[in-house]
């Protein structure tokens, strides 16, 4: 039997994980190289990566831009 507790704090977690997907899919996502990326998306191992499912062709993705070089004088 499946305590009142338990299921509560299932819902919790159901309740986060869908705020998180809604996040990530309304934020803007960045390759490593800096474009924005606007494809399918998957996690591994935490990482949102490029693509509906992990290849070794997947890249890393940020919310963030990568910083740009400063330029030389």
């Amino acid at each position: 039997m499946v305590s009142k507790k338990s299921t509560i704090a299932c819902q919790r977690v159901q309740e986060k994980r869908r705020e998180l997907q809604d996040m990530s899919k309304s934020a803007t996502h960045y390759l490593p190289d800096g474009k924005v990326y606007k494809g399918k998306l998957h996690k591994a191992g935490g990482v949102l990566m490029t693509g509906a499912k992990h290849t070794p062709e997947s890249k890393v993705l940020t919310h963030t831009p990568p910083p740009k070089p400063k330029a030389k004088k």
